[in-house]
């Protein structure tokens, strides 16, 4: 570019024809505006073109990438087939993408398919088994109570004439065992099918524990065992299913005299929150930890050697915690080798404050 001269740049022409020369001057400081100007509009049409563009490629990216893969994660997380479907006919990446999850789907909901089969096939299975099992114990009870009173007949007829009665009480120790076990058979298949109700009635829990203790005296002191009580002595009236929780402690006392000899077995009485809380305990041989976790599946304890050595079926303790768990509340349990278990057993019960409500609920019982 010239130097100006002066201050000006010179600029000038030939015409033709006369051969003349055109000549003017121009102040520099006129051209260095001009120049500054078009440079500044040179830049903001640039930035406009640029700005233009990443505009257009944004809404291309959103329109072909972001909206079809954000379309297709939500519906791939709500499970819709119909919203992956129609992104299977793109022959791009996306439409690869939609065609693995739409084939995933198909095989997911083939899967759940086949699992609902198969649990309402098991529901089926297990409520035509506790329907067999309750009809086949009523029926098997009806004679083996028979069986077992004419048992009695002839053994106290055998006694007074002064003949030998061991084969006698043989019988009769194995007609009421397989009693007991029918009898168990039948709470758990009345359990399962849902058919078990509560019969609450004013109960004196107190006295329910005492008389457990008493019904198990015989088996613990035949083993070696001292029974201990640990309660307050004035212990709240409560309403619950007295039946059914003198069942569950008795049966928790039978198998902790069971597993138990020579050594100790207590009750400890307490209330939690308006729940009786009773915690059965012994010194007894224990159960290994990796037991525990199958100790409540029907027809399983802790050792199959158990069975040969103390008898049992493994229900009594399924039994009681499926009864606790009607009554409102549940049976746990701790246990150490070699020094013994902690059943605790909690019910939920409506307790009686005074002797009115006593004599309204005595009232309604005899009017059942």
């Amino acid at each position: 570019m010239p130097e100006p001269v002066n201050g000006n740049y010179v600029v000038f022409a030939r015409i033709a024809g006369p051969d003349w020369i055109f000549l003017t001057l121009i102040p520099s400081g006129s051209v260095s505006r001009e120049a500054s100007q078009s440079a500044g509009w040179f830049l903001l049409i640039g930035v406009l073109a640029v700005l233009a563009q990443v505009l257009l490629l944004a809404f291309l990216m959103y329109r072909w990438v972001v909206r079809p893969t954000l379309a297709l994660t939500q519906a791939a997380a709500a499970g819709s087939a119909l919203a992956i479907d129609e992104l299977t006919h793109r022959s791009d990446e996306i439409g690869e993408l939609a065609r693995a999850l739409a084939e995933r789907d198909a095989r997911d909901r083939e899967r759940l398919n086949d699992l609902a089969v198969a649990t309402a096939n098991a529901e089926a299975a297990n409520v035509a088994k506790s329907q067999f099992l309750a009809t086949m114990s009523h029926e098997l009870r009806t004679p083996l109570n028979a069986i077992i009173g004419y048992s009695e007949i002839m053994r106290e007829d055998a006694e007074d004439d002064g003949r030998d009665v061991v084969d006698h009480d043989r019988v009769l120790t194995a007609a009421r065992r397989l009693l007991h076990l029918i009898n168990e058979i039948l709470d758990l298949s009345k359990v399962e099918a849902g058919r078990m109700v509560l019969e609450v009635r004013p109960c004196n829990v107190g006295e329910l524990v005492r008389d457990a203790l008493d019904a198990v005296t015989p088996q613990a002191t035949a083993n070696g065992n001292t029974l201990r009580l640990e309660m307050t002595e004035h212990l709240p009236l409560a309403r619950t299913d007295s039946f059914k929780l003198g069942q569950c402690l008795l049966n928790l006392l039978s198998n902790a005299s069971k597993f138990t000899k020579d050594g100790e077995i207590g009750v400890r009485v307490r209330m939690v929150d308006e729940r009786f809380v009773f915690e059965v305990w012994d010194s007894g041989i224990g159960i290994p930890p990796e037991k525990l976790a199958v100790l409540f599946q029907p027809f399983v304890q802790a050792d199959s050697s158990t069975t040969r050595t103390h008898g049992g079926t493994g229900l009594g303790l399924v039994i009681t915690q499926r009864m606790a768990q009607l009554m409102g509340g549940d049976v746990t349990v701790t246990s150490e080798m070699g020094k013994g278990s902690v059943f605790t057993l909690s019910v939920a019960t409506q307790l009686i404050a005074n002797d009115a409500d006593l004599d309204d609920d005595v009232a309604a019982a005899v009017g059942d």
